[in-house]
């Protein structure tokens, strides 16, 4: 099959489109980490949230306020919706929208 990036891209975004991906609020528990990211405009951070026993890490996007009480290193346990960002770079991301 014959294809471009941009086309691979498209064709992903149609098959999941942006948005929330799981309407359902999910609890997750892991090591905290505070991210270096803050979008001003939505006054939110990117932060991480780490598996207490892997290495898999998980992206937060959650309000300034909520980060606020939040240690670097600490576990912590967040509630959010699943969501996905596709970039032009071709990464995709999964993002839990902490509520």
């Amino acid at each position: 099959i014959s294809s471009s990036p941009q086309r691979l891209s498209a064709s992903f975004a149609i098959t999941w489109p942006p948005g929330q991906v799981n309407q359902k609020v999910v609890r997750l528990r892991g090591i905290y980490f505070k991210g270096t990211y803050i979008n001003q405009y939505y006054h939110t951070a990117t932060d991480r949230l780490v598996d207490e026993s892997t290495s898999d890490e998980l992206t937060l996007s959650m309000p300034l306020n909520l980060g606020d009480d939040f240690e670097n290193g600490n576990v912590i346990t967040v509630h959010g919706i699943l969501d996905r960002t596709l970039t032009n770079k071709g990464l995709i991301q999964i993002v839990l929208k902490v509520t």
